[in-house]
């Protein structure tokens, strides 16, 4: 008996919480939209003002657009040299103008640059290249 009566006065004491839980939150909802309710208003206004804004500026522009009649074209990409003719003892300036400038360069503490032209490595030293590290070349085709 005594645990019915624990059951009982736990379950009336739980709905009263809810009721009154749920009575608080449709209070709040009613509150926090009624300033909500203008905002639609503003916002039409602000867009028929916009409206009546461009409609004016239509009929009162007398400007005319002037596009130039002739367009040069652009310099069309210098092409490079494979980098695989590089030889060793090439300048670097004779370097960046056949072959490009390099994906990445790297300067060492002893004073050698490493550049990067995708597999192919460079080393550059005292303005020359020292050494091509080129990638091995395929295997033939059986």
């Amino acid at each position: 008996m005594k645990l019915f009566i624990l059951w009982a006065t736990t379950a009336a004491s739980l709905y009263a919480q809810a009721a009154v839980e749920y009575g608080l939150g449709a209070s709040r909802a009613a509150t926090s939209t009624a300033p909500a309710a203008g905002i639609g208003k503003s916002v039409a206004g602000a867009l028929s003002n916009l409206d009546k804004t461009i409609k004016s500026a239509e009929k009162t522009s007398s400007e005319t657009i002037v596009l130039p009649k002739e367009t040069k074209a652009a310099a069309p990409a210098k092409t490079y040299e494979d980098i695989s003719k590089a030889e060793v003892g090439l300048a670097y300036g004779e370097l960046l103008d056949r072959f490009g400038p390099p994906s990445m360069q790297i300067t060492g503490e002893d004073g050698i640059r490493k550049l990067s032209y995708g597999a192919t490595k460079v080393q550059i030293k005292d303005g020359k290249v020292l050494a091509i590290l080129a990638p091995p070349p395929p295997p033939a085709a059986k």
